[in-house]
């Protein structure tokens, strides 16, 4: 076990060759918090310390054992990089202030969030109104959307990896570890679209917001239309399917196509990035452990590109469910719940459960005719995990909807009372 004490400084004497390695290094910002694991030791007063990508020489005179992990703070970077022992905070002192912590960033986050498709889409949209002198702030955004993942990347594998690491969830714990964030990663692209919007808006974050309201024009016609920003004047979200105030909330990616017009500012916009950026934040509250359940569990949500232009939403609830609920027996029974929003309206749930190499697959929608459409094709779903090398468990498709707690797009707070309730 290692002996080091707050107090005792570590030393990096030389900076890492490789390029990456470098370049994480060169971002330590003093006061910055670092997860490190001891590498080897090289004689009583020399260690190499594994820190994200970096492996980095470092000379103390605490003792040091090979494959301990340390907690550091980056207590200088010049004239050289120093790094100080973390005190650990006591487990009660550590219950307590995640108690008092915790509910208050959900009631910061949960009056600002909207749906990350709808937020981020009418951040787009009001980009997008033509203004020579929203052009360049906006360049983060349109960039952001750019890289947003097509159905055809989420439908493999490897493309729904991806999206998952970059979706913003695990960006401040990879930062602490020293790691760099994937390319693409959502809530810092967010944060930087944020930051750009809101200086071209020349007002502080947290101004009040302008509400959009949908075009009286078009609805006239019968067209959904794209909204329209009338200020201080607050209209009722589009009707959904499932009909309550609560789903009007926490659902529904944008069904109109993004505008290319309409003048709208960069105060506008700002607002809505910041909204995406509480949402993204509420789902990593609610991905925390619970009463001391460790097991692993993680909530977020994709915005899907479509070939339109518009922004359909993916949402995901993952978790170990032996560990939830305390099973006993060897191996994990991942559960994964998904809620997908589709174009015309309509939504459809899935519950995809792996133990071991065996899999079940439960739909549900409301549209009797769509889960029917969905039923025909269970056999070639069975025939597709075969050829994966799993086994086919339960596969069902049935005309419904899932009850509140488990539907992964809406939010769970636990801990504040429920208005709606």
């Amino acid at each position: 076990m290692p002996s080091v004490t707050p107090g005792d400084i570590l030393t990096v004497t030389a900076a890492p060759r490789a390029a990456p390695a470098a370049r994480a290094l060169a971002a330590w910002r003093v006061g910055q918090v670092l997860e490190a694991l001891v590498v080897r030791v090289d004689g009583p007063a020399r260690a190499w310390l594994r820190v994200g990508a970096a492996e980095v020489p470092v000379r103390t005179h605490a003792p040091l054992t090979p494959g301990a992990h340390l907690t550091l703070r980056v207590a200088s970077t010049r004239p050289a990089v120093t790094l100080e022992p973390v005190r650990p905070a006591a487990p009660e002192a550590g219950r307590a202030l995640e108690a008092a912590t915790v509910p208050t960033a959900w009631r910061l986050a949960l009056p600002r969030q909207r749906p990350l498709a709808e937020a981020l889409g009418r951040a787009l949209a009001a980009s997008r109104g033509g203004a020579a002198a929203l052009r360049e702030p906006a360049e983060p955004l349109q960039t952001l959307a750019a890289r947003l993942p097509v159905p055809a990347t989420l439908a493999r594998p490897e493309g729904l990896a991806a999206a998952v690491a970059a979706s913003g969830l695990f960006l401040e714990t990879r930062l602490a570890r020293g790691e760099a964030p994937p390319p693409g990663d959502l809530k810092l692209a967010l944060a930087r679209a944020a930051a750009a919007l809101r200086a071209a808006a020349a007002e502080p974050p947290g101004a009040p917001a302008a509400t959009l309201k949908p075009d009286p024009s078009r609805r006239e016609a019968g067209e959904a239309g794209p909204a329209r920003v009338t200020e201080g004047q607050e209209a009722p979200p589009a009707p959904t399917p499932r009909g309550t105030e609560a789903a009007r909330q926490d659902r529904a990616a944008p069904r109109t196509p993004l505008p290319a017009g309409g003048g709208v500012p960069a105060r506008e916009a700002a607002d809505a990035a910041e909204a995406a950026l509480a949402r993204i934040t509420a789902r990593q509250l609610e991905s925390l452990p619970r009463g001391g359940d460790e097991a692993p569990r993680w909530s977020l949500e994709l915005p899907v590109r479509l070939a339109d232009g518009r922004l359909a939403g993916l949402h995901l609830r993952i978790g170990d469910e032996r560990g939830r609920r305390g099973r006993s027996g060897d191996g994990r029974r991942w559960q994964v719940r998904l809620a997908l929003d589709l174009t015309d309206g309509a939504s459809v749930h899935a519950a995809v459960a792996l133990a071991g190499r065996r899999v079940g697959v439960r739909l549900l929608t409301q549209d009797a005719v769509l889960a029917r459409a969905l039923a025909e094709g269970l056999p070639r779903l069975a025939e597709a995990l075969r050829r994966g090398g799993l086994e086919p468990g339960v596969l069902e498709s049935r005309a419904g909807r899932p009850a509140a707690d488990e539907d992964p797009a809406r939010l769970q707070a636990p801990g504040l009372v429920d208005l709606e309730a």
